[in-house]
């Protein structure tokens, strides 16, 4: 709801959560049946999602890839930013949004930053 875009989370237990569909269909590009799509036939698949994952872990904080560093023309039209979050128990995955490639990266970069923080210190007192 935050990013108005689509969210995105694993697990290192092999689970994939997505949330804000309805974003998209407020936004121009997903006008476009055949990308809106694309990108959920995708979302049924942790696989593709975990290898994109693993493939772009960040160096820093936060991860960005655009079009076709996604991996598929299935998706050139698109952006993904995410961060990988760890708890103290050595659980892990990451939380992102995927979106079309004008994503708002001013609001959304510290938004998914922040979220990915916050996992980190509920976990805290797991």
């Amino acid at each position: 709801e935050q990013t108005k875009s689509l969210a995105i989370a694993t697990t290192d237990d092999g689970l994939l959560y997505s949330a804000g569909y309805a974003n998209m269909l407020e936004m121009p590009e997903f006008y476009d049946f055949g990308l809106t799509r694309r990108v959920l036939s995708v979302l049924d698949s942790f696989d593709f999602f975990n290898a994109l994952f693993l493939k772009f872990i960040p160096e820093e904080d936060i991860n960005i890839i655009l079009g076709e560093q996604l991996g598929s023309d299935l998706l050139s039209e698109c952006s993904l930013v995410f961060v990988e979050y760890k708890t103290p128990k050595k659980h892990s995955g990451t939380i992102g949004v995927l979106g079309p490639a004008r994503l708002r990266y001013s609001s959304v970069i510290p938004t998914v930053r922040y979220f990915g923080s916050l996992i980190e210190e509920i976990a805290k007192s797991w």
